[in-house]
């Protein structure tokens, strides 16, 4: 059972790995440590719109990172706690590299959506199907929905 938790954590270990450097996490964090120590400077503060920027920059990074950094401290201690080989902990152990994994999971996922425009705001805007047909809104709209009261106002569209 000890083998195959310490198997786990290192398929864990390796995957993480292998997506901090896809993500670039240590020059993220280089960029972060930067920008702090830009924060901190005592004229900072001189050029507010410049300095609104950093924070928004510092702020982004802080939020990238802080899942992956949570991550790697949790699969540290798993890491640490198998090398004590205490049959003790198997139980716990497992219960938590079995989070690490779906937290891994669940931020691979995130991954989709990484790139350089991702982050930013969208504006979608919906048009009507058909020339010449008016768009209803309120509680008659463009399709049979599900009624707002017990008999259905909506009617669709001819």
């Amino acid at each position: 059972m000890q083998n195959d938790l310490e198997k786990q954590a290192a398929a864990l270990r390796e995957e993480y790995i292998k997506l901090a450097q896809q993500l670039d996490l240590a020059s993220r964090s280089a960029q972060l440590a930067e920008l702090t120590a830009k924060s901190q400077e005592p004229d900072f503060w001189q050029d507010n719109l410049q300095a609104q920027e950093v924070m928004k920059q510092i702020s982004k990074l802080e939020s990238r990172l802080a899942p992956w950094q949570k991550l790697d401290k949790n699969l540290n201690e798993a890491e640490e706690l198998l090398a004590l080989k205490d049959e003790s902990l198997i139980v716990d152990l497992e219960k938590n590299l079995n989070e690490i994994a779906e937290s891994l999971a669940n931020l691979k996922d995130e991954l989709k959506y990484a790139g350089p425009y991702d982050d930013h705001d969208v504006i979608l805007v919906f048009t009507p199907g058909q020339a010449g047909r008016t768009l209803r809104t309120g509680r008659r709209c463009c399709c049979v929905c599900i009624p707002a009261t017990p008999k259905s106002m909506a009617t669709p569209l001819r």
